[in-house]
């Protein structure tokens, strides 16, 4: 599992908490949330590093430092975490579904938009589309 997939898996689960879950999916997303947030701890530390070996030059601009900074950034989000890959079960991803089928639509941090400044931000999405995520990235396969 790349430290990409655990950020947005991270940004999913918490997506999971706008819901009013059943206990069971509640307590599934806080353990998940709190494996992942060890890789999110991993993924900081990196990206501290990054900052202090990669320092900004004189005549650079602080955009042009971050975009040197995020080229890297992204290759190094693309490489192996040690966390195991923690899923939901099926019976949970169910009773998710109901939750979210219920709310219709949902402010999804891995489907993004656009601000009107032009940045990304999480997009409101249609539950289905936000449970298809879910599905194929945090649900055990049968």
């Amino acid at each position: 599992m790349t430290y990409n997939e655990v950020i947005n898996r991270m940004g999913a689960l918490g997506d999971a908490l706008q819901l009013p879950l059943p206990a069971k999916a509640m307590s599934a997303t806080l353990l998940m949330r709190t494996h992942y947030a060890k890789g999110i701890k991993e993924w900081q530390t990196i990206c501290e590093q990054l900052h202090k070996d990669i320092p900004q030059k004189d005549d650079e601009s602080e955009d042009d430092y971050m975009a040197r900074i995020n080229e890297v950034a992204t290759e190094k989000s693309k490489e192996e975490t040690t966390l195991a890959d923690r899923r939901y079960t099926p019976e949970v991803f169910e009773q998710i579904c109901g939750a979210a089928t219920d709310k219709g639509e949902m402010q999804s941090s891995v489907h993004v938009g656009l601000d009107d400044k032009g940045k990304p931000t999480a997009a409101k999405v249609p539950a289905w589309m936000w449970l298809e995520y879910i599905a194929a990235n945090l649900v055990q396969e049968e």
